[in-house]
């Protein structure tokens, strides 16, 4: 919901979260450039699906 934070290789700020066997736990952390960003994925995504029409997919969006 807005542009994401860049680290000092370009790559965007973006952590995927693993459990202890590697496979994804389904948490990530996207670091927005401007804070404004987070106020407006946090109201725009939470509880919003991912895979639009498969409500097993509805994303928890907060503040970290």
């Amino acid at each position: 919901m807005g542009v994401i934070e860049e680290d000092d290789e370009g790559d965007p700020k973006v952590k995927l979260y693993a459990r202890d066997d590697g496979s994804f736990s389904g948490e990530a952390l996207v670091v927005y450039f401007k804070e404004e960003s987070v106020t407006l994925a946090v109201t725009m995504l939470d509880e919003a699906e991912l895979r639009i029409g498969d409500p097993s997919t509805v994303m928890s969006v907060t503040q970290a």
